[in-house]
């Protein structure tokens, strides 16, 4: 959003400059044709049009603040003079040669960001001893002469030339096990491990998954080796990857490890199982690595090429490192590995196939966690004496608080590869972090007391939030000084079952509840709870209730629904009841700022199920058995998903019609039946309405509930954009 926003400012700024100076804007149209009549730059047309395009270059230069092009363009456009921009920088530097070193004469300044252990720039059919002629000829005295070959990048001589670099550590792309590779292999034997810090929630896709492909065999050499087996096995998963709504609006990317064969046998296979809409939506790409150099994928398939049959040589060197860096650091979530070979016929261990394959075979991340009160001793408590990994007993009182209610703590945690250590740290399912520190007098200190705070700042960056508590202010009065805790962490005092629906009669929730084995926590609450979904007021809502009531038939009796804000639900049977009494009758019930979020259902318990629409474009489709219970009144913890805002809850006992309209008035008809029902109250649901920007769902309505003249025109196949909505239809 903050991107968006200044992105749209920045053009904002552009475009008035031009409104105010005209000559600028005619001169900026004259440079864009010019630009677009290059071609291929050659010929007496190309070489006139390059000529055309630097002269305007040089008149509507300043209309543009910012220019960014590929190195070509560069050439093409720009008329070469010292120091005309006062800052050039250069993005994936590793990737240019000594052909851009030119680019030193246009800057006043150069920032040049790159990575020498990703792809280096390959010419392709060049030999590597070209150069040598010119370099003979053209740069005697000149420093590092011999290194403007083929051979080094643009990246390698900014190390010659700049004064000392920065490196960056964070990675926040890949998930740890992931990027651990990469860590492992190309990175912490320089002295320049990555620090992965990207959080995740608890119900992730399993970051690295391997498919061994019994029957794989290779035919041909070099570049057109392919394994069509492994080819098939992949192509096989990925069919069916597409239809599981756990990877619904996922992109996917498949880079194989040798050749380039591989990848167009794999590309023929999948046009035949999968559309074209669905290659594009997915952002679909089949290639080597050099095909992802500075591209990512939320999923990246690996095809290993190699099988029994292959007169192999290992693949060791500095190229193939690059390779195999770039290929394994493009996945965001999730990697699969093809392979038609074990570890023990890979008999090198130093070559790099063994090394991924060894990866995703034995790579096991070391988290520790505890989930058990631990016991203490009576007072005098030494210290020293407290158990391993605690600094302080007062770490261990928090700790166990913390178990009390149910949640999970880890102790010591370390971040960034040890280079910090938390004293607790609670990780929520939704990914955030919570860090509490233990600030006491005898295990601080005063002079850490800045280096601690100095850590936090860094790791607020991150991501993390932090809680700190002093011990003079927790052993005073306990219970006050975790109060800002409790707040900031879901309330898990009422845990949901995994695999019933849970059932907490309002009365019989304990005041303090004992200690508890651990209860992962499927919601987060949050402080200023969800929006008021009520679009009008509905009257008889606030109406009193009558003074008697009637009661229905015992048999086949319908329960209403109140949801809440804070990702409840209360339950209560129809045995005479309307909306508005059931309303009041639970009402009395609710937490401190707990509210109704939407329209009091009423639902037959024996059939049906619940349409649950959130923001981001996903809609729950859950059976109405998950919220069943025995008893008369019940309240329901985690209701529903809180990945997203709601937008609405309704209930259905059929099929039907529904039209999803977001926030840019894109309309969108689809039926019930095109999304599984779910027997998970908190499932994330199945993305349907695609969005573009800042765009949100904005309500789900009925198809009998709106005029459209022709409804079909809005139906598509989920997901999908909608269209815009038609000239006197209304909703």
């Amino acid at each position: 959003m903050i991107a968006e926003i200044a992105s749209n400012k920045a053009w904002t700024h552009v475009l008035k400059r031009l409104q105010r100076h005209p000559s600028l804007s005619r001169h900026l149209q004259a440079f864009a044709l010019a630009a677009a009549n290059i071609g291929a730059g050659r010929g007496v047309g190309a070489l006139n049009a390059i000529q055309s395009a630097q002269d305007e270059m040089q008149k509507c230069k300043s209309a543009v603040p910012c220019w960014i092009m590929p190195l070509y363009k560069v050439a093409e456009a720009i008329r070469p003079e010292q120091g005309i921009y006062d800052y050039v920088i250069i993005d994936e530097a590793s990737q240019l040669g000594p052909d851009a070193i030119f680019l030193l004469y246009l800057a006043k300044n150069i920032i040049i960001v790159g990575d020498d252990k990703q792809t280096s720039p390959e010419y392709i059919g060049v030999n590597q001893n070209t150069m040598t002629p010119q370099i003979n000829r053209h740069l005697q005295g000149i420093p590092f002469a011999n290194f403007y070959n083929v051979k080094f990048s643009f990246f390698d001589h900014a190390k010659m030339f700049c004064n000392g670099k920065t490196v960056l550590r964070e990675h926040f792309r890949c998930m740890p096990e992931i990027i651990e590779f990469c860590n492992q292999n190309f990175y912490a034997d320089s002295g320049m491990g990555l620090y992965p810090l990207k959080q995740y929630s608890q119900d992730r896709l399993a970051p690295l998954i391997n498919i061994f492909c019994q029957n794989g065999n290779t035919d041909g050499t070099n570049a057109a080796i392919i394994n069509k087996p492994e080819a098939q096995r992949l192509v096989d998963e990925i069919a069916k990857l597409v239809k599981d709504e756990r990877y619904d609006g996922k992109t996917l990317g498949i880079i194989t490890l040798q050749g380039t064969g591989q990848a167009e046998v794999i590309e023929s296979l999948l046009l035949k199982v999968i559309s074209e809409s669905e290659f594009k939506d997915r952002k679909l790409v089949c290639g080597n690595s050099t095909s992802f150099q500075g591209d990512e994928r939320d999923i990246i398939f690996l095809s290993l090429v190699t099988a029994h049959n292959h007169n192999r040589r290992a693949l060791e060197g500095e190229a193939y490192k690059r390779r195999f860096n770039v290929a394994v650091s493009r996945a965001k979530e999730q990697i699969w590995l093809f392979h038609s070979v074990q570890l023990q016929d890979l008999m090198n261990t130093n070559d790099l196939r063994y090394k991924l394959l060894n990866h995703f075979i034995n790579y096991k991340p070391d988290v520790p966690s505890l989930d058990r009160r631990i016991p203490t001793p009576k007072k005098p408590r030494h210290l020293g004496e407290q158990p391993v990994p605690f600094d302080s007993w007062f770490e261990v009182d928090v700790f166990n608080d913390l178990i009390v209610k149910r949640y999970a703590a880890i102790p010591q945690y370390e971040v960034v590869k040890g280079r910090y250590r938390i004293d607790l740290a609670v990780i929520l399912p939704n990914g955030t972090k919570i860090a509490i520190e233990c600030d006491g007098d005898k295990w601080h200190g005063a002079q850490q007391y800045q280096n601690d705070m100095m850590r936090q700042r860094d790791l607020e960056r991150y991501g993390w939030q932090f809680f700190r508590v002093r011990g003079s202010s927790y052993y005073t009065n306990r219970e006050k000084a975790l109060e800002p805790l409790w707040d900031m962490l879901p309330d898990l005092t009422s845990p949901p079952s995994v695999t019933t629906p849970t059932e907490n009669p309002i009365s019989d929730i304990p005041d303090a509840p004992a200690p508890a084995p651990i209860v992962t926590p499927e919601k987060v609450v949050i402080d200023d709870g969800q929006q008021d979904l009520f679009s009008i007021t509905d009257i008889n809502e606030v109406q009193a209730a009558p003074a008697t009531r009637h009661v229905a038939p015992a048999s086949n009796l319908k329960e209403f629904l109140i949801f809440t804000n804070q990702f409840n639900v209360y339950k209560l049977k129809n045995t005479g009841y309307n909306r508005t009494t059931a309303y009041e009758r639970v009402k009395a019930d609710f937490n401190d700022g707990e509210k109704k979020i939407c329209r009091t259902l009423e639902v037959n318990m024996d059939s049906g199920f619940l349409i649950i629409a959130f923001e981001n474009g996903k809609i729950a489709k859950v059976n109405i058995s998950c919220y069943a219970t025995q008893k008369n009144r019940r309240l329901l913890t985690n209701a529903y998903s809180n990945v997203s805002k709601l937008v609405s809850i309704h209930y259905f006992d059929d099929e039907t019609d529904l039209v999803a309209i977001s926030t840019s008035n894109k309309v969108l008809l689809f039926n019930t039946a095109n999304i599984n029902a779910k027997s998970t109250k908190t499932t994330h649901g199945k993305n349907v309405m695609r969005l573009n920007g800042a765009t949100t769902l904005k309500a789900i309505k009925e198809l009998s509930k709106v005029n459209l003249t022709n409804p079909e025109h809005y139906r598509y196949n989920i997901p999908a954009v909608g269209n815009n909505l038609s000239k006197g239809d209304k909703l």
